[in-house]
């Protein structure tokens, strides 16, 4: 039972998602060469940001072997279907407190949903005197003195598909702006 207006995960063999998918647009009279169609539908499908391909490891997504695509969607009252879509994103889980005079070391990633392997390079400005980052890591001890503080971390991203970089691809870049709440340990 799917209950209106709430989120939830649909799982889909991507051969049994594609043949269904090109059975539809056979359906509605959109192609009529099986050729072109499958060629279309196969990119369409690939490119669409509707569709979970890879997992936060930038691994793809499997079920017990078995690989799979998966949407996130939320029916309206109307019986219709809002899905949502999967965008480039920084996981950040944790990096947002740190402890005066507790050592704080974050490594930042970012999620990639359509490439399996895209080279990223993430580079921070501003930092806080008692913050620095090295080789991907944030680290640093705030003193008793250090307060809140916003951390801007940048990350250009470029797809690797099959060991090599897409050609003509203009490297997408995140601004994301983390505060960091220091919290005092007695």
């Amino acid at each position: 039972m799917f209950k209106r207006g709430i989120y939830q995960p649909f799982r889909f063999r991507i051969r049994a998602l594609s043949v269904s998918f090109m059975e539809e647009v056979k359906r509605a009279g959109l192609y009529q060469d099986d050729n072109k169609i499958r060629k279309q539908v196969r990119e369409y499908l690939t490119t669409t940001r509707y569709l979970k391909r890879y997992n936060d490891d930038n691994n793809k997504l499997r079920i017990k072997g078995t690989l799979i695509w998966m949407a996130v969607a939320a029916s309206t009252v109307a019986g219709r279907w809002v899905f949502r879509e999967f965008n480039r994103q920084f996981l950040l889980a944790g990096a947002e407190v740190a402890y005066h005079n507790v050592k704080y070391a974050f490594r930042p990633r970012v999620w990639e949903p359509d490439y399996e392997d895209p080279r990223v390079t993430i580079t921070a400005r501003a930092l806080p005197q008692w913050l620095s980052f090295v080789d991907g890591v944030l680290s640093g001890t705030p003193d008793e003195t250090c307060g809140d503080c916003e951390i801007k971390l940048f990350a250009s991203v470029v797809p690797i598909v099959r060991g090599r970089e897409l050609k003509g691809w203009n490297s997408l870049s995140l601004l994301l702006t983390i505060l960091f709440i220091i919290i005092i340990i007695n």
